[in-house]
């Protein structure tokens, strides 16, 4: 059930926030005590809220009714995160707004908008935000905040995290910041005084522990969106900054973006993009780690069981004859803010790539259709691989990071764990420039000891990743469902305990929240 609700003016359409309140209550207990299978769940009510007063409207009415509220943008993560059998609160057309400020070098966006809509704003300004997902064309601002998301050339330093201005938030109580404007600071201040003294405190004992400030600044040098931004607590000291920044990577599980500034990047002109086979996936990530040292914008490694999903493709048709049954690919981008540097880094590149193996002298296309092409080898594996997964089985994708100079072992390791689990249909791809890999695989929920089957793995997988490479097992997606039980593994007991120390600051009621609504 759909129920829409109005704005902070009056009634857009359907129901005033103040009627949804009222209403909300009698209608919760459609679903919410049903036996779901497997992992399938469906919300108790989903309201489509298009302002702040039905975002206060809804927490209101859930927290009478002891039900948790999780909030859905796009939903395109796939990771679990946007799934209750609680209040599922959706994103409507009122949060789709863009003001561009100081010549483009920022940008104020509301959580509906589109990530590609944004960047086609600023492209006359020749600037861009920071987060670029591979599904910017569907996502969300409101879930790449919540995840931290990143993408192909954003690496870490380009992150929200890492180019946010000002967030504005909701918590679970309705109380509102704004980080930019001053007055609403000094009035959160004096409304939430628990999470200002909280915060510091948290802030000075984790600063204060020289191993968990170690261990933190480790975590964030690669990917990672496991667990809270534990790194707010160590960069900032001003608690409204700690808040803001903890918000983001929380999943919604701290409370409601509503609007976020951002300070924008450049967007150069002058590209160039080349398709490079190699021998094996291991020769193949030895390049990449080549082409991190040597520096290009953006590199992506696709395994040759990817390739074939996508052999159909017209940009595929020149490498098909260099492809054995083993031989893998790397997409590289490079930007440039002129042509003649744009050279001199292809030069470089193809010089790094001939030492580390490849299986032809690599060339580079700066024509903007040939280049889109075989951007589309890379963009079109979630669907093909999607696609060739048998009738009524789920498509299942994660994605982990390992420090660059591991990134070769880690992909044999996780083509073996994918193997000896009984995934053959698995694909690895990624973002390997950040040593960022994804896969994607299917299973039937529904066939004996399929879930047993894929519990198993998950675990095999997050000692690999975690134990093993000191990795990340959520790199960009956010944490989700199914990475949710490894947090402490991956974290450790003092880093996970702080973690809850977070939350029940914020949300003492567990009011916000992911999956089940009775856990």
């Amino acid at each position: 059930m759909a129920l829409r609700g109005g704005n902070d003016e009056g009634a857009r359409s359907g129901r005033p926030a103040a009627e949804t309140a009222r209403t909300l209550p009698r209608l919760l207990d459609l679903g919410a005590d049903k036996c779901i299978p497997c992992k399938a769940m469906v919300p108790a009510l989903v309201v489509i809220v298009n302002s702040e007063n039905e975002v206060r409207a809804v927490l209101s009415a859930a927290e009478a009714e002891n039900l948790p509220v999780t909030f859905r943008a796009a939903g395109t993560s796939l990771s679990g995160q946007a799934v209750t059998d609680g209040v599922l609160c959706v994103l409507g057309d009122g949060w789709k707004t863009i003001d561009i400020s100081a010549n483009g070098e920022q940008i104020t966006l509301g959580p509906g908008i589109i990530v590609s809509d944004a960047n086609d704003m600023l492209r006359p300004f020749k600037r861009k935000i920071g987060p670029d997902p591979a599904s910017q064309n569907t996502c969300k601002i409101g879930g790449v905040v919540a995840n931290n998301s990143s993408g192909m050339c954003c690496g870490v330093a380009q992150n929200t995290y890492n180019t946010m201005t000002r967030l504005r938030l909701i918590l679970n109580d309705g109380t509102i910041l704004d980080s930019g404007d001053a007055a609403s600071r000094v009035a959160f201040a004096a409304a939430r005084p628990d999470i200002i003294s909280g915060l510091k405190t948290l802030g000075e004992q984790t600063r204060g522990d020289n191993q968990l400030v170690d261990l933190i600044r480790r975590k964030y040098e690669i990917k990672n969106t496991v667990g809270y931004s534990l790194n707010a607590l160590i960069d900032f000291d001003d608690p409204i900054d700690i808040l803001t920044h903890l918000m983001v990577g929380s999943e919604g599980t701290l409370g409601f973006v509503s609007q976020i500034t951002y300070d924008t990047v450049p967007d150069h002109p002058f590209k160039a993009t080349a398709l490079v086979p190699f021998p094996t996936n291991h020769i193949a990530a030895q390049g990449v780690q080549a082409l991190y040292n040597v520096g290009v914008s953006a590199a992506e490694f696709i395994e040759r069981k990817a390739l074939a999903t996508v052999e159909h493709l017209p940009a595929m048709k020149p490498f098909l004859p260099l492809l054995n049954k083993t031989s893998p690919a790397v997409l590289i981008e490079i930007m440039a803010e002129d042509d003649r540097q744009l050279d001199r880094d292809i030069k470089t590149a193809c010089t790094a790539m001939i030492e580390a193996g490849a299986l032809s002298n690599p060339v580079f296309y700066k024509e903007a259709e040939l280049q889109a092409g075989l951007w589309d080898v890379r963009k079109g594996l979630f669907a093909s691989a999607g696609s060739n997964r048998p009738q009524g089985s789920l498509m299942l994708t994660e994605d982990l990071a390992v420090p660059i100079d591991r990134l070769a072992a880690a992909v044999d390791d996780l083509r073996l764990v994918l193997d000896r689990n009984g995934y053959y249909e698995g694909i690895i791809f990624g973002h390997a420039l950040a040593g960022n890999l994804h896969f994607q695989m299917h299973a039937d929920f529904t066939a004996p000891g399929e879930l047993k089957r894929f519990e198993a793995f998950s675990s095999d997988l997050a000692h690999l990743v975690a134990v093993t490479y000191k990795g990340s097992l959520k790199a960009e997606h956010g944490t989700g469902r199914a990475i949710a039980p490894f947090v402490e593994l991956e974290w450790g007991k003092k880093a996970y305990s702080l973690m809850h120390s977070i939350k029940q600051l914020f949300d003492p009621e567990n009011l916000l929240k992911i999956g089940r609504a009775h856990v």
